[in-house]
């Protein structure tokens, strides 16, 4: 049985739909993400899980039972807030028994739950100071024990990271993940930030305008994105977007990329594929840069064409590379030292792994 579910949940302020008919299953122990761009929709819908609103339609079932007229206090669940929320007064051990305290748990019962849970996220040194004498970190760790002490059904985490700077970031998302993987709750976690998504994600939800995108693992939405709104929000740098067209009268099936200057390039592709696509009609194609590559051997399934490196940018452990292909800019992202310097280049596509888009509606055809 799922552990959460949301049934065709939307949310209208007055003309306003912020949330349109969102339908997703969260299975018990399972990290779900909701992503999205800022105003998208994301918090409102965790606000609306955690009961601190209420939604205009649709149900949310917790554990099997419909929630919406719950008060957020009698649902069994925990919040993590990105402003941690703590109050400055208490010391760390005040402010992560708190929660027992109002629900009158007697005092050997807090102090061994507040000691279990310090242990659990190694802060057993700050339990005696106050929030002002903590740094970011240390703050995030306190909401986050705030949270666990509690034992609750869901876990729900409204950008709990944002507040931190890069490298502590990186950190913290580590050990959230850690921590999930030793607790097993069921969470839900919203961030605007695909990186934070994909390294701590079961399965991620993207949200634009209101509009439930798609849910799938990681890999699902990275490799088959249902859309071109996910195929250029996921990845960075973004999927590159080429116009095509399904060419009849061929002998093998081909598509060829509709030139911005100079001629257009004919790739070929796989009658798999070219069985989903219209003829004629001028369609999206998507590849990632990671699916390019230098043509050294002949590798199955990839096509080989003309382009031309106009910018070469260095990250550290690899090459963003701009190529000129068709009148059209694209990116690439390879080995340090795998590349060539700017010029005239054999650019191979991995036609495994390209997409292709209706123009019009956005989705995803093949």
């Amino acid at each position: 049985m799922a552990a959460l579910t949301l049934r065709r949940v939307s949310k209208s302020y007055q003309s306003v739909d912020v949330l349109k008919n969102i339908d997703i299953e969260v299975m018990s122990g399972e990290f779900l993400v909701l992503l999205g761009p800022s105003g998208c929709g994301k918090s409102t819908l965790l606000h609306s899980l955690a009961g601190l609103m209420s939604i205009t339609s649709g149900d949310i079932i917790i554990d099997g039972k419909r929630v919406n007229d719950v008060p957020c206090h009698d649902r069994d669940i925990a919040m993590v807030f990105q402003s941690y929320a703590l109050y400055p007064s208490m010391s760390v051990r005040g402010n992560i028994s708190f929660p027992l305290e109002m629900r009158k748990v007697p005092a050997a019962e807090r102090a061994a739950a507040v000691d279990k849970v310090a242990t659990l996220l190694k802060i057993t040194h700050l339990l005696d100071r106050k929030p002002g004498q903590l740094s970011g970190g240390q703050r995030q760790r306190v909401a986050i024990g705030r949270a666990l002490v509690r034992d609750p059904r869901l876990f729900l985490f409204d950008e709990p990271l944002s507040n931190l700077d890069a490298l502590l970031r990186v950190e913290m998302r580590t050990e959230l993940k850690k921590l999930h993987k030793r607790i097993g709750k069921t969470t839900v976690y919203v961030t605007h930030d695909q990186v934070e998504a994909m390294t701590l994600a079961s399965r991620i939800a993207i949200l634009n305008n209101g509009v439930l995108q798609q849910v799938g693992t990681p890999s699902e939405v990275y490799d088959k994105p249902a859309n071109l709104f996910v195929a250029t929000f996921i990845g960075s740098p973004s999927m590159n977007l080429l116009p095509v067209k399904l060419i009849s009268g061929r002998d093998h099936p081909t598509v060829r990329i509709e030139p911005n200057t100079g001629p257009g390039i004919e790739i070929p592709i796989s009658d798999a594929v070219a069985a989903k696509l219209p003829i004629d009609v001028e369609m999206t194609m998507g590849i990632r840069p990671e699916w390019l590559s230098m043509p050294h051997t002949f590798v199955p399934e990839t096509v080989v064409v003309d382009a031309t490196v106009t910018l070469i940018e260095p990250t550290g452990p690899d090459e963003i590379a701009l190529f000129s292909l068709a009148g059209h800019e694209i990116s690439g992202r390879f080995a340090v030292d795998e590349l060539p310097r700017e010029g005239n280049v054999r650019l191979a596509f991995d036609m495994r792994k390209v997409r292709f888009f209706d123009k019009k509606t956005g989705d995803l055809l093949a």
